[in-house]
């Protein structure tokens, strides 16, 4: 199955201007926005059907059940944290540009696909349904554990080449991965609720800063 929706966030915007949007990727919008507000449990098929205008038997034309949505709606998660990979020619980038340099611009790949309304509200899907749905913990759980992975690959890679210092690269991606993933989710919390993230993304600057000087040689 394809995660929805298909089009980019470009097209979408503009399709929502010119025209009513197709109606199955209408019943995935707005699970997300009713699942990410009330949790999974509390929203029923006759809450999500009368929202998007159309009969409960019109939802099962597009999803078999309930929890096709939701699985549908973590395909999707998981398809665009799938673009949050390394440049072409990563391993030529790395001894090019200075450490800290090379976090920042991965950190910034990571916030093109994942800082974004949908995939916040689908985050704080997850982060409900974690004690109550496997998927969704076993999601959660490769958040922290994937990124610290490749982390620890960068670092004794770049320790190998004698692009940095000598380093325990999987002690360094742990300090490094776990505290940014903790101001990540500051970040998403103030952002979700309009307050001012000045601060807290002053603290993630300074934070890729910190470690990248810390290791650089």
């Amino acid at each position: 199955m394809s995660p929805i929706p298909t089009k980019t966030r470009g097209e979408n915007e503009s399709a929502g201007r010119s025209a009513r949007k197709p109606t199955k990727e209408l019943i995935f919008e707005t699970a997300i926005e009713l699942f990410s507000r009330d949790g999974y449990r509390a929203v029923s098929v006759r809450d999500i059907t009368g929202v998007v205008g159309i009969k409960e038997s019109s939802l099962y034309k597009h999803f078999r059940s309930k929890e096709e949505i939701l699985d549908t709606i973590f395909d999707y998660f998981l398809s665009e944290m799938q673009k949050v990979q390394p440049p072409p020619g990563i391993k030529e980038i790395m001894g090019s540009i200075p450490p800290a340099t090379f976090l920042e611009r991965s950190f910034r790949v990571f916030l093109k696909y994942a800082d974004t309304p949908m995939m916040a509200k689908i985050y704080r899907i997850i982060v409900i349904e974690q004690f109550r749905n496997p998927r969704a913990r076993d999601i959660l759980l490769g958040l922290y554990r994937g990124p610290v992975e490749a982390m620890e690959r960068y670092f004794r890679e770049a320790a190998d080449k004698g692009i940095i210092k000598e380093v325990d690269p999987q002690t360094l991606a742990v300090a490094y991965q776990y505290a940014l993933h903790a101001l990540v989710a500051e970040y998403s919390i103030l952002k979700s609720y309009h307050m001012d993230t000045g601060v807290i993304q002053e603290r993630i600057s300074n934070h890729i800063q910190f470690i990248g000087n810390l290791v650089a040689k």
